[in-house]
């Protein structure tokens, strides 16, 4: 009898243990399902709805992070937020505040992970002084600068620093061998340009002229690992060169005056054939491995690209020179899995996304016109950040920037931003506005920040590579100064 007892309790035991396993079943997997799906219980609202995700971060970590007015926690930190406008702000103790307004949608994640935190309190030094120099350029990285300089005297030289060491700096003046200059005579005006780096940071390109003509410009490349060596690339190759771009450290693409698109190897001096003929400008993708180039023919304006395996080149987009009456700019990039190829006319800027084909595909199939800017108008700048995933258009006191991610475009008037700016990093731009007032701003034109003033020159911007500093010159008398911008508010020099 006992027995019969206990074999009940054991079974009722069990169904209900079984029961409440698949009851949980029963509950859990919808509710993870709906978890997955982005779906939350709002506490307020008392209501279930799908949600986004938002991850924070900020220069220097720490910062409170506020959503709507409610603290999130500090960065770096993430949460679900309810789609809709939202108000995101951060504060730091001796920082700037930061806010921005976003519109969240459902199932989406969005970073607010760039965010680059200002010093109340700004605090500069002087770095190094230079003299006569008329074009300085920093790296890529912010680790190094290159320029050039002529002295009292009228000698030329290169000056390159070494700024791994925000402390302790290093910088070499290396007088250029006239000799190796065309027709340089001293007390004669000369221009100089430091035109690009190559992405290793070792070499460097030097344009020098004596006059407008294609013919008499000269150009070279310096070695930052040989200070004392100059390879004289017009003599190389005996062409007159319009522009220069690097492939990598030892191959460029030139591009002569007459339109022809050579290939040349600096180690073995090979120049290759014509890649493409009568072409207005060009640029590289190097992660796709094209050639995007502007060309034109007696009635169009056309754009193309070119692939080492293709046996020639592909047209991309052709406009009646009836319609555009201005030349067209290109520009490509990569962002994830897809390529950008950007063109600038006097109609807008048209925006082309996709996966550059193979030797059998075709161009016109796998990049598809994505967005249409400023329409009808004629850019003054247009520009892709370092990552690839903004394009920034400048037409007059505008700046309109399309988010490749977001799929949104943003529009900033009257920012005074004069002709000089760039890129900061691949979320900030710098620029000089026409009060001379150096500032940095997001990708959007949000959160612009003015900094300190800039007493002419026309010379490049940089954000050291810890991003502690912002490097920049400043003029005194016939001088120029570098300086450096502490970007952390504990920091006095």
């Amino acid at each position: 009898m006992q027995n019969r007892q206990q074999n009940k309790y054991r079974i009722q035991r069990r169904v209900a243990v079984y029961s409440i396993m698949v009851l949980s079943v029963v509950i859990m997997v919808p509710v993870s399902i709906a978890l997955m799906l982005g779906y939350r219980f709002d506490f307020g609202s008392r209501e279930i709805s799908r949600t986004g995700l938002v991850q924070y971060d900020s220069s220097p970590r720490g910062a409170n992070v506020f959503a709507d007015g409610k603290r999130i926690g500090t960065t770096l930190t993430k949460n679900v937020v309810q789609p809709g406008e939202r108000q995101f702000s951060m504060r730091l103790a001796g920082y700037r505040d930061w806010r921005k307004t976003l519109t969240i949608k459902p199932d989406t994640v969005t970073n607010l992970d760039y965010v680059r935190l200002v010093p109340v309190k700004l605090n500069t030094a002087n770095v190094t002084e230079l003299t006569g120099v008329q074009t300085i350029k920093f790296s890529s990285s912010g680790r190094y600068l290159v320029g050039a300089s002529i002295d009292q005297t009228g000698r030329p030289s290169v000056v390159w620093g070494d700024l791994r060491n925000n402390t302790s700096p290093v910088f070499t003046h290396k007088e250029i061998d006239i000799s190796l200059l065309k027709d340089y005579q001293v007390g004669v005006a000369h221009r100089f340009e430091i035109v690009a780096w190559d992405t290793n940071e070792r070499f460097a390109l030097l344009k020098y002229a004596n006059s407008d003509k294609a013919a008499d410009t000269q150009w070279l490349r310096l070695d930052r690992d040989k200070p004392d060596e100059l390879l004289d690339i017009s003599s190389m190759v005996g062409l007159n060169i319009k522009k220069i771009i690097f492939n990598n450290s030892n191959e460029l693409y030139i591009l002569q005056d007459n339109g022809d698109l050579r290939l040349v190897q600096l180690d073995s001096s090979v120049i290759s054939r014509p890649l493409i003929s009568q072409i207005d400008d060009f640029s590289i993708n190097q992660s796709a491995g094209t050639i995007v180039f502007a060309s034109q023919t007696e009635t169009d304006w056309t754009v193309g690209v070119w692939k080492k395996d293709w046996l020639s080149a592909q047209i991309l987009e052709t406009v009646p020179k009836s319609i555009q009456t201005k030349p067209t700019g290109v520009l490509s990039s990569r962002y994830y899995n897809k390529d950008t190829v950007v063109t600038s006319t006097s109609q807008g800027v048209r925006i082309y996304r996709g996966v550059m084909p193979g030797s059998d595909g075709l161009v016109v199939d796998s990049l598809k016109l994505a967005k249409v800017l400023i329409e009808g108008k004629q850019p003054q700048e247009t520009s892709i950040s370092g990552n690839g995933r903004f394009v920034i258009v400048r037409v007059g006191g505008e700046m309109v920037s399309y988010d490749i991610e977001r799929l949104s475009i943003s529009v900033s008037p009257d920012l005074l931003i004069a002709d000089l700016s760039d890129w900061l990093d691949d979320f900030h731009l710098w620029s000089v506005d026409d009060e001379n007032q150096l500032s940095i701003m997001e990708f959007d034109g949000a959160n612009r920040q003015v900094l300190v003033p800039i007493s002419g020159g026309n010379f490049d911007i940089a954000l050291s590579n810890d991003g502690k500093f912002i490097y920049y010159f400043d003029k005194l008398e016939d001088k120029i100064v570098l300086k450096k911008l502490s970007m952390t508010a504990t920091q006095s020099s």
